[in-house]
């Protein structure tokens, strides 16, 4: 497996394995985004995927988007060298209140109230619930505040490894990672950006147990 990472030990340009997959990936990602462009009709489609997708895209979608390069690189890169296993406490906290109390207190309510009202969005939930176009306002602002370090810090989190892996400028890294992020959720919608989501869940999954299995075995020998 060393030649996987022949670029970072050896201070050379990337080797062609990492570029063939990241391309592919890269491919696959347009693809969808052109498959949801042409199955989006309306704005409930484009942001809600028409209601209809199923439980596994939604929960792996969401898990890929809840546990990502923040997990992945920034708690396991520096709370799991720091503090090694304790560091699980973090996990099992986000794992049981930020994804299976959350599923089980708001998502089905929220699902069949926002349905009804003819809502997309919690603002709009909130508005049509309430009639306060001020909570309408504060819902849209929360989402705006807590969102943008997040989503810079997912940004930021992708944009080293790319440069750890390929070796090159954390500006090229970010627009490329941006764009082709924007494009496949401007041009393919949330049926396009729930089945990506998906996609990655998968990678993450097999990904993370191959890293167990690795490093167990490095140290292992």
């Amino acid at each position: 497996m060393t030649f996987l990472f022949a670029a970072e030990t050896t201070g050379e340009s990337a080797p062609l394995f990492p570029l063939i997959i990241t391309g592919l990936f890269f491919a696959s990602l347009l693809f969808i985004a052109a498959w949801g462009m042409k199955k989006t009709k309306n704005t409930d489609d484009f942001f809600l995927g028409g209601r209809l997708l199923g439980p596994w895209i939604l929960a792996i979608s969401y898990g890929a988007a809840y546990f990502s390069a923040v997990v992945f690189i920034g708690f396991a890169g520096t709370y799991g060298w720091q503090c090694s296993f304790k560091s699980l406490w973090v996990g099992v906290g986000n794992a049981v209140l930020g994804s299976l109390l959350a599923w089980l207190v708001l998502g089905k309510r929220t699902r069949k109230m926002t349905r009804r009202l003819g809502a997309s969005t919690m603002p709009e939930f909130f508005l049509a619930r309430y009639g306060s176009r001020g909570m309408k306002l504060v819902g849209a602002l929360a989402i705006f505040l807590f969102l943008l370090p997040y989503s810079a810090g997912v940004f930021g989190g992708l944009t080293y490894l790319f440069q750890a892996v390929f070796h090159i400028d954390m500006k090229v890294a970010l627009t490329v990672v941006t764009a082709v992020t924007g494009v496949y959720l401007v041009v393919g919608g949330y049926k396009a950006a729930a089945r990506i989501d998906f996609l990655q869940g998968m990678i993450m999954f097999v990904g993370a147990i191959a890293m167990v299995w690795l490093v167990w075995r490095y140290f292992a020998a």
